[in-house]
C-alpha cells in the first residue's frame, strides 16, 4: 500500500518520518509498473486499483462493527488513528455516508500516546446463573461488594487513592435457553433496569424483543485509576489563509494533477482548506479529496467534511 500511495503522489518520499527515513520511490514505481503491465494499465492506474481494493477491505471492517451490529454508521463521526489512516479515511466516510471525519493530533503515534495516557484498569468477573424471576438482589449485591473490594485493593497497590478511583458495574444477561449473553451497565443494584437495557440492546442488534424472562449470568466490576491526559488545545486562531508549502502531482478524479501540499504543524483553527489537498506531518499524511474541506479545531484535530 505504501508503494501505491507513493506512486499516486499521496506520500512525500522526501518527508517520510519527517525526512529521517529514506524511502525508495523509484522501487515503488518499478513494482507498480510490473503489476500494471499484464493488465495494460499505467503504473498510476494500477496503484489506484490497489488503493480502491484496500479501501474496500477497510470498509468491510467498518461494516462488521456497524451495519452487521444494527448500527447506522451515518450517526457517527469517523475517527482516523494511525499513520496510514488519513490517506484513506475520507473515502471510507463516503462509502458509508458519514458526514464528518476527525484526524486527531499526532495520529501516527496514537498507540504510544495511548500507552502513556491510558487509565490503569483492573477487571474482575464472577459467574452465577440467577433467574430474574424472584431474584434475591442481596445475593448479587454481595458478589459485587466482594469483587469491588478485591479490585479496589489492586488499584490501590498501583498508587491510586480511594477518592480518585472510578467504580463501574456491568452484568451479562441472556434470555432463557440461550447460550450467549449481552453485557449491559448495571446502575447500583437496579436489576430491573439492567433487564430493560438488555432488551433494548437485543432489539437493536437482532430486530426483535422477546417477552421471555432473562437470566443474570456474569457479574463484572471495573475499577479505573485515572491518568492525566495530554492537552494539545490552543486558543490561537489563524489570521491568514494557509499557504501551501509546495505542489506535487497526485491522483484525483482519475488523473494526476498538481495538488497543494500543507504542513500540518503550520495550521491553526480558522480557515478552510478545500480539496483536493494533501496535509502531511512527521508521522502521518491526510488526503483531502475533491469535494471535501478540512479545518483545524481548537484541539488541533483536522476535521474533514464534504461540501
Amino acid at each position: 500500500m505504501t508503494d501505491a500511495d507513493l506512486v499516486l503522489g499521496y506520500l512525500n518520499p522526501n518527508f517520510f518520518l519527517g525526512g529521517r527515513m529514506a524511502i525508495r520511490a523509484d522501487m515503488a514505481h518499478a513494482a507498480l509498473a510490473e503489476l500494471a503491465e499484464p493488465m495494460e494499465l499505467t503504473p498510476e492506474e494500477a496503484a489506484a486499483g490497489v488503493y480502491e481494493v484496500v479501501n474496500a477491505t477497510m470498509a468491510a471492517a467498518v461494516r462488521v462493527v456497524t451495519l452487521e451490529r444494527g448500527i447506522d454508521p451515518r450517526d457517527f463521526t469517523l475517527l482516523a488513528s494511525g499513520g496510514a489512516a488519513g490517506v484513506h479515511v475520507a473515502r471510507l466516510a463516503e462509502e458509508f455516508g458519514i458526514a464528518e471525519v476527525v484526524v486527531p493530533a499526532n495520529p501516527g503515534v496514537g498507540s504510544a500516546v495511548g500507552l502513556l495516557a491510558s487509565d490503569v484498569v483492573t477487571d474482575h468477573v464472577r459467574t452465577q446463573v440467577v433467574d430474574s424471576v424472584g431474584v434475591d438482589a442481596s445475593v448479587i449485591e454481595a458478589i459485587y461488594t466482594e469483587l469491588e473490594a478485591v479490585a479496589v485493593a489492586e488499584i490501590g497497590a498501583e498508587g491510586f487513592a480511594a477518592g480518585e478511583i472510578v467504580l463501574e458495574r456491568e452484568i451479562d444477561v441472556r434470555y432463557h435457553h440461550q447460550a450467549h449473553e449481552l453485557t449491559v451497565p448495571l446502575d447500583g443494584d437496579n436489576l430491573d433496569g439492567a433487564a430493560t437495557a438488555f432488551g433494548d440492546l437485543y432489539e437493536q442488534l437482532y430486530g426483535i424483543r422477546q417477552a421471555d424472562p432473562v437470566e443474570f449470568v456474569n457479574y463484572r466490576v471495573r475499577v479505573i485509576g485515572p491518568v492525566p491526559k495530554p492537552d494539545w488545545s490552543t486558543d490561537q486562531v489563524a489570521v491568514q489563509p494557509p499557504v501551501p508549502l509546495s505542489y506535487r502531482p497526485a491522483w484525483f478524479d482519475g488523473t494526476m494533477a498538481d495538488t497543494p501540499v500543507y504542513r500540518r504543524h503550520t495550521l491553526l483553527p480558522g480557515p478552510t482548506i478545500a480539496g483536493p489537498a494533501i496535509i502531511e506531518e512527521i508521522s502521518s499524511t491526510v488526503v483531502v479529496p475533491e469535494g471535501w474541506n478540512a479545518t483545524v479545531d481548537r484541539h488541533l484535530s483536522l476535521v474533514l467534511r464534504p461540501g
